[in-house]
């Protein structure tokens, strides 16, 4: 048996950390950077998410309603991300508004879905066909009993060590 030596060279390891750590910094300023952006553009995208469609700010609302009712924590999580990333949830709504307008320019109804496309609530009208199986939970399942293959021996040396 031969043995072979690696050559490890200490530096590659603090060059991959000392890439990592730069890849962390660049990635903290531009985020930084882009967050200041946005916190300064921040009152016109809520004025032009308010003229495109204002109906964002109540749907937004009650998300955050509905959320704090079915998860209280949830929402109080989500009440204070949107209290402390005003910048990001306002080009959100922007984004949000400026793509209902565009759907209802192409004239479709944000209540009905797309056209072609089944709305996932029922409406109050329509029922849905149904059957109802009765088993019986107490019957043991009856399965056939299985053959277990014996494994192939191909005889040698080892065939009765451990005998």
């Amino acid at each position: 048996m031969s043995s072979s030596r690696v050559n490890m060279n200490p530096f590659n390891s603090i060059t991959s950390v000392i890439g990592v750590v730069l890849f962390f910094v660049v990635a903290y300023y531009v985020l930084k950077g882009a967050f200041f952006i946005l916190g300064l553009i921040t009152p016109a995208l809520l004025i032009g998410a308010a003229i495109l469609d204002f109906k964002v700010y109540p749907d937004y609302a009650k998300w955050i309603w509905k959320t704090l009712q079915n998860n209280p924590i949830m929402g109080i999580l989500a009440v204070i991300g949107s209290v402390v990333a005003l910048p990001v949830l306002s080009g959100f709504l922007f984004i949000k508004a400026l793509f209902r307008r565009r759907l209802k320019k192409m004239g479709v109804n944000m209540d009905q879905g797309f056209p072609g496309q089944a709305s996932n609530e029922p409406k109050e009208e329509d029922f849905v066909d149904f059957e109802i199986v009765e088993e019986e939970m107490n019957k043991p399942l009856e399965l056939p009993q299985m053959d277990k293959p014996k494994p192939e021996t191909r005889g040698g040396d080892y065939e009765g060590l451990f005998d």
